[in-house]
């Protein structure tokens, strides 16, 4: 294969390895050309990165699939995920996580051409979750090494029908030092010196320290940091002098005199701005329109999702509802890291999981997951107008449960195994538990737990919706009806359908007296954001059926 064909861009509907099925050309990257693609199997949308023949060939395939295998480990919120590894006409690829966003280098040109700068509360939140992020790939003695603005990535995501705009961050291309080579990258205001400098040969931490301190610098003045440059408050005089030393300390040649980590890098910002940039009275009273950073409230906000700590004082119920997001993210981080420690070999989950692909049925590992409701649930009241009453009389705050791996089925009954969008099948409703119990038991399945039920809703990421944890309500319908179908937009992170949409579900978990607790929501009834919760339950006598009722089944391992 000549050069030129290599690179031309392949056309909509190749399918690659079998398994991906090409839906956009996205451009070329710094290791190759890069796709969005559907998997054949489950419809689900995923990124996929070809890396150039001099950069990789299929002989050092394996040396890729290693790489990205520690890469792997890496599963937090601000990080993109890494797939599998596969060659295709001679090229070895790679898959990861498709998160469509713009980068921070389109965020700074936007900015330039509205002669803005970015404001501190925007800086502050860019640079303390990239920080988060670096720390956990840190983890993992993986180090970036070449962080810049292009592979920091944005998303605005709004919730409560627009009122508030939630600024999405994760860091992409980890490995891609690692896969090229240092020979492979030209040299930038970016790369700490040691990693492009001949005869310098340290790799660590600090490194990736050198970096963010250049984008810390670059989102204040505008530019990056060369030779002898400007302290940021000679450019700015509504900086704290503060800054000045953080961005002095990052931006040492010497990587023993720079931070030691992220980690301790982003406690230094939280000591000495959390509270000088609490909240902008200018911008908490502008017009939604005139704040799309923030989240509406305030720059209090914005702060609570870089994870600050509030100090006592000021707007006490704000602090306490931001005080109490923290901590449920806390909590679904640590959750996370707890299940992907217990995550199969590759090979072993890939054999699990083709076991009932036949019966339209997905496996969920084993691992822990939050049952319940999180505190913002009930404090930013996702639960409903009268959330404070419901709270106590419905529902407790979630709490870790560990749950054995099972099969569920893709869909709610009759889970078809082939979708036609032009001839859509709906969930069978009406149903009695009984009857639902009996038609399980008929393939050699059973229904679901309640437990099971919200393992599989609720994805790996705990969210509070099957899909995140805003409401979007557009994600799930089909000509205006609720239908059973591949959409990704209303799957699962394991990629189980209409959790949140259609009809509810019965389980086989007993409630009081002669109930069955049921799961999910139903288009027929009100207060979606509530019903659409994974977290949220309902009780029902068994000999009960509407047309808003229909079931699930499960299987054990």
């Amino acid at each position: 294969m000549s050069i030129s064909e290599q690179y031309r861009p392949l056309e909509r509907g190749t399918v690659v390895a079998n398994r991906y099925e090409i839906e956009k050309y996205l451009g070329e990257s710094l290791i190759g050309p890069t796709y969005v693609v559907r998997h054949v199997e489950s419809h689900k949308l995923i990124a996929i990165k070809f890396i150039r023949s001099q950069y990789a060939t299929v002989d050092d395939i394996e040396r890729v699939r290693d790489l990205i295998r520690q890469a792997k480990k890496v599963n937090h919120e601000n990080v993109v995920r890494y797939g599998k590894v596969g060659e295709f006409r001679g090229m070895v690829f790679f898959t990861q996580e498709y998160f469509p966003s713009k980068n921070l280098r389109q965020e700074m040109l936007d900015k330039e051409a509205r002669n803005e700068n970015f404001s501190i509360a925007d800086v502050v939140e860019i640079a303390s979750e990239v920080l988060q992020a670096l720390s956990a790939i840190h983890e993992h003695q993986l180090y970036h090494t070449n962080l810049k603005p292009e592979n920091v990535l944005i998303r605005y995501k709004t919730q409560d029908h627009g009122a508030r705009v939630l600024r999405e961050i994760k860091i992409t291309d980890v490995m891609t030092a690692a896969i090229i080579g240092d020979d492979h990258i030209k040299p930038s205001p970016y790369r700490s010196p040691e990693c492009w400098e001949n005869g310098l040969e340290y790799r660590g931490p600090q490194s990736d320290v050198y970096s963010i301190g250049q984008v810390l610098y670059e989102l204040l003045i505008g530019k990056p940091a060369r030779g002898t440059y400007f302290a940021p408050t000679q450019v700015r005089d509504d900086l704290n002098e503060r800054i000045d030393n953080i961005i002095e300390i990052a931006l040492s040649p010497s990587p023993q005199e720079r931070y030691a980590s992220p980690k301790i890098m982003l406690d230094q910002i939280k000591k000495y701005f959390s509270e000088e940039f609490l909240v902008d009275p200018e911008a908490e009273a502008a017009p939604l329109n005139q704040v799309p950073y923030y989240i509406a409230g305030g720059i209090a906000a914005v702060l609570a999702i870089a994870g600050f700590a509030m100090k006592d004082g000021g707007s006490s119920d704000s602090d306490r509802r931001l005080n109490l997001r923290m901590q449920d993210k806390e909590l679904r981080s640590s959750v996370i890291v707890e299940a992907n420690a217990m995550s199969l070999p590759d090979e072993e989950f890939k054999e699990l999981q083709a076991q009932h692909v036949d019966e339209g049925m997905l496996f969920i590992p084993e691992g822990p997951v939050l049952i319940g409701a999180l505190k913002q649930e009930f404090e930013f009241s996702i639960a409903g107008e009268d959330d404070e009453k419901w709270a106590n009389d419905a529902e407790h705050y979630a709490t870790k449960v560990q749950v054995k791996g099972f099969y569920i089925d893709r869909f709610e009954w009759p889970n078809p195994t082939t979708i036609d969008p032009n001839n859509p099948q709906y969930p069978e409703v009406k149903v009695t538990y009984a009857d639902a119990k009996e038609m399980c038991e008929s393939t050699g399945k059973r229904l679901c737990t309640a437990t099971e039920w919200e393992k599989a809703c609720k994805g790996l990421e705990n969210n509070i919706f099957s899909y995140g944890d805003s409401i979007e309500d557009e994600k799930c319908t089909y000509a205006g009806k609720y239908a059973l179908g591949d959409n990704p937009d209303c799957q699962s992170s394991y990629g189980i359908s209409g959790m949140s949409a259609g009809p509810r579900e019965w389980t086989s978990s007993s409630a009081t007296g002669t109930n069955v607790i049921i799961k999910g929501g139903s288009r027929t009834l009100p207060y979606k954001e509530r019903i659409y919760r994974c977290g949220y339950s309902e009780n029902l006598k068994k000999d009960w059926a509407d047309s808003s009722l229909s079931f699930r089944c499960c299987k054990d391992m």
